[in-house]
C-alpha cells in the first residue's frame, strides 16, 4: 500500500467520555473522494461508545457544516461572532 499525507485531524479528550475534533482538515487535492466520511468514521471506532465529540466551525463555511451534519454531528449553539465575515458554531454527537 502506498501511504501518502492526505489532511490531518487532532483529537483531545475534555474528559472521560467527551472527545473534541480540532482540526480537522483534508487537502483539497484529496477533496470530495469520501476520504473525510472515511476517516470520522474510523476515529468513531477507535474510540468507542459512550462518547460525546464535540467540534467548532465557522459557520459561514457551508461545505463544512454539510460534512459534519452527513457524519452524524448536530448543530447545538452559537459560539460567538468572531467578525462581520465569521461566526464560530458548535456541533456535537454522541454514540
Amino acid at each position: 500500500y502506498g501511504l501518502r499525507k492526505v489532511g490531518g485531524v487532532r483529537v483531545y479528550r475534555e474528559s472521560d467520555s467527551i472527545y473534541h475534533i480540532s482540526p480537522f482538515y483534508i487537502l483539497p487535492k484529496y477533496q470530495n473522494q469520501g476520504v473525510g466520511y472515511r476517516t470520522m468514521k474510523i476515529l468513531m471506532g477507535i474510540y468507542g461508545n459512550n462518547i460525546k465529540w464535540k467540534l467548532n466551525t465557522m459557520q459561514e463555511e457551508k461545505r463544512n457544516c454539510y460534512f459534519y451534519e452527513k457524519c452524524g454531528f448536530t448543530k447545538v449553539d452559537v459560539i460567538g461572532k468572531v467578525n462581520d465575515n465569521l461566526t464560530l458554531i458548535g456541533y456535537e454527537m454522541n454514540i
